[in-house]
């Protein structure tokens, strides 16, 4: 590696560019020198070792990324059952407290209706009565002021009718 940057500072020191690409294989941005057998072997053992530890860099960090991928949709599947789960929850104690309150709303409701009867028939026993008192009053005044004279008119009456037939006897 130290000659590769040898060779690229030669490079960017003005030196030759025909000789250096002539004594050097360049390889995306990397470039290897040229010997009698090939390429520098160094270098390029260099090389293929770093793009053997990017490769298993990038392996860990895929299979990294696909348990984490696997963790999300686990995730959102159990955010999903306990979405259900809790809407189901929410529902039923909805429904419960619905139920406890119509309840409760019955009950009261009775208690409303046997408090009015009751105050009802009050009123109603209170107006008999009422009534009841004015019917005895005028049926004695009635008696009073009718009945009275007309017995009286209707003993007079026999008083005379017997009078009248004394002097006839009926046998």
């Amino acid at each position: 590696m130290q000659r590769h940057d040898n060779n690229r500072n030669n490079t960017d020191k003005g030196s030759n560019e025909s000789a250096s690409n002539d004594d050097a294989l360049k390889v995306g941005e990397r470039e290897f020198r040229k010997t009698k057998f090939g390429l520098a072997e160094e270098e390029v053992r260099s090389y293929v070792q770093e793009l053997i530890t990017q490769r298993d860099a990038l392996i860990k960090r895929q299979e990294h990324l696909a348990a984490l991928t696997e963790l999300a949709e686990k995730t959102v599947i159990e955010a999903n059952n306990l979405s259900q789960l809790m809407m189901k929850k929410s529902t039923e104690q909805a429904k419960a407290e619905g139920d406890k309150i119509r309840f409760q709303a019955e009950q009261e409701s009775k208690q409303i209706i046997e408090a009015k009867k009751a105050e009802a028939k009050v009123v109603a026993d209170k107006e008999a009565l009422a009534i009841k008192t004015e019917a005895q009053r005028q049926a004695k005044l009635f008696a009073k002021n009718i009945l009275i004279p007309s017995r009286l008119r209707l003993l007079l009456w026999l008083r005379n009718y017997r009078v009248s037939l004394s002097p006839i006897s009926i046998v």
